[in-house]
């Protein structure tokens, strides 16, 4: 996997807004992986793929969890950041707001799920096809 950690840090620099995400999504399947998990707490992505896992930080930053989840305060996050309104900074800034402790982005289901700090499940989300 460590060949691929530059290919991995070219496309997730590239995404500028959330409405690139399905771009994103579909160059990292393109490479291989199928699933990454984001922590907003040490702001450390975690891929996978068949080959094997490897962490980085890249475009990453951590941020503080609030103790309790707030699924609408995700919501409104994730509906900015789709309009273009956030950058990813500001989405994970958001996103510890709502009580995410990380969340995992399955690139075989299209999917990301968001969890809090108990581990459960706040939030799925559908990754739009491009």
């Amino acid at each position: 996997m460590e060949y691929l950690l530059s290919d991995i840090e070219k496309i997730m620099l590239s995404e500028e807004k959330g409405r690139d995400f399905p771009q994103l999504i579909q160059a990292l399947k393109a490479k291989g992986i199928n699933r990454y998990d984001f922590s907003v707490l040490t702001g450390r992505y975690t891929f996978s793929s068949d080959k094997g896992s490897i962490e980085a930080t890249l475009n990453g930053q951590a941020f503080p969890i609030a103790e309790h989840s707030a699924k609408e305060v995700l919501k409104s996050a994730l509906e900015e950041s789709q309009k273009g309104k956030l950058n990813f900074s500001q989405f994970i800034e958001w996103a510890g707001k709502a009580g995410v402790k990380y969340w995992l982005t399955d690139l075989e289901k299209m999917q990301v799920s968001y969890f809090d700090n108990q581990e459960s499940l706040i939030l799925t989300e559908a990754i739009p096809q491009v």
